[in-house]
């Protein structure tokens, strides 16, 4: 009888023993918990270090592919890539060297902030978040000369979640100082800002048709190198719906192109309150030929006196003005049941660069600031 691939039948038994022997050895090793709950988490490290490191990857392909779409549209975009973080929950990237700059011909607006942190978890897979550093500057190149100042925050975040159609963006700033340091101090501050964009994802209809759903707050502003009426604390926030395309770009072109295509702002609720005047209303707004604010609504005022000699002191109202303003608006008043105090329901318009309450031309509006593209 032959043997069989050359090994003799003695050999083969011995093989063949051993492996059994072997086999043997094993199983008392498979029957402890210890040992299999030790490879199953050395297997679910090493899957989570992968998955990481792919994850890693994509926030940084996302990143470059953004900043390219900035670039597209004219923006200047530099930043440093830095340490990377927050292995397993989250992936933490640091940029460092920030700057962000957007040329035009009427002033090159520029940002520069030395850390910011781009935070992306898989607990929350369609959210990123983007924290702001304490300290930036600022700087606005301008015919007359640079407008340079700094910006400092107690903290600082942007959020984008979801796809860009159909996403939302929210901005929350905690303390903001905005300090203008050419050509003359000016010192902008607020308890909170927050601003919160919703894109409803319609495109291409008509103006009759949401795009774009949103609010914004502000809590005890004050700028009192910029007028007197800001020495009090403003507190303001307004609901708005944008109707038509909303603008592609922050740009004069691209506002009236959405002004042109019958585009409108829905507004409801405002509320704004300044020492002891306050104003809820709703309305509609657009923007006019010379891209000044165009608005009509209704509100609920009180506090009214006190508002337009607010107004008279500060300059902004002549003493004939306010006189007429006063005697107009309180033969209209009516006595605020829960407050005892005089109130009244009047029309609210912006036109032809100015604001009016009811009959009584109060403010003037400038155009918007917005630049066009070089």
């Amino acid at each position: 009888m032959l043997p069989r691939s050359g090994i003799t039948p003695d050999l083969w038994g011995e093989d063949l023993g051993f492996v059994l022997r072997g086999r043997m050895t094993l199983r008392p090793l498979l029957r402890r918990p210890g040992v299999i709950a030790l490879a199953l988490l050395l297997l679910l490290a090493a899957g989570m270090a992968l998955f990481w490191g792919m994850a890693r990857g994509r926030v940084l392909d996302t990143l470059a592919a953004e900043a390219d779409a900035l670039r597209a549209q004219g923006w200047q975009i530099a930043y440093r890539v830095g340490d990377t973080g927050g292995f397993p929950l989250a992936v933490e990237t640091e940029l460092t060297e920030v700057q962000i700059l957007r040329p035009g011909p009427r002033g090159d607006l520029a940002w520069r902030g030395d850390r910011v942190t781009l935070t992306w978890s898989p607990l929350r897979p369609n959210s990123t978040s983007v924290g702001l550093p304490q300290d930036s500057t600022l700087k606005l190149a301008t015919p007359h000369g640079p407008l340079t100042g700094r910006l400092r925050l107690e903290d600082g975040e942007i959020r984008l979640t979801g796809p860009r159609a159909g996403g939302r963006l929210t901005v929350t700033l905690a303390q903001p100082l905005l300090t203008l340091e050419t050509p003359h101090p000016i010192i902008l501050r607020a308890e909170r800002l927050a601003l919160d964009l919703q894109d409803l994802g319609a495109r291409g209809r008509d103006h009759l048709v949401a795009t774009v759903q949103g609010s914004l707050m502000l809590e005890r502003f004050t700028a009192p190198q910029v007028t007197p009426l800001l020495a009090e604390p403003l507190t303001a926030s307004v609901g708005l719906t944008v109707m038509g395309d909303a603008p592609a770009a922050v740009t004069g072109s691209a506002f009236a192109d959405w002004r042109d295509a019958g585009g409108t702002v829905e507004i409801r609720p405002l509320s704004l309150a300044l020492g002891g005047f306050a104003l809820e209303g709703e309305g509609t707004l657009t923007l006019d030929r010379l891209m000044r604010p165009l608005a009509a609504g209704t509100a609920k005022v009180r506090g009214f006196v006190e508002g337009i000699d607010r107004l008279i002191a500060v300059g902004l109202v002549t003493e004939r003005d306010g006189r007429l303003a006063r005697l107009l608006l309180s033969a209209v008043a009516t006595t605020d049941p829960q407050t005892g105090q005089p109130s009244l329901s009047v029309p609210v318009t912006v036109q032809d660069g100015w604001l009016l309450l009811g009959p009584s031309r109060l403010v003037p509006v400038p155009p918007l600031p917005l630049p066009d593209p070089a």
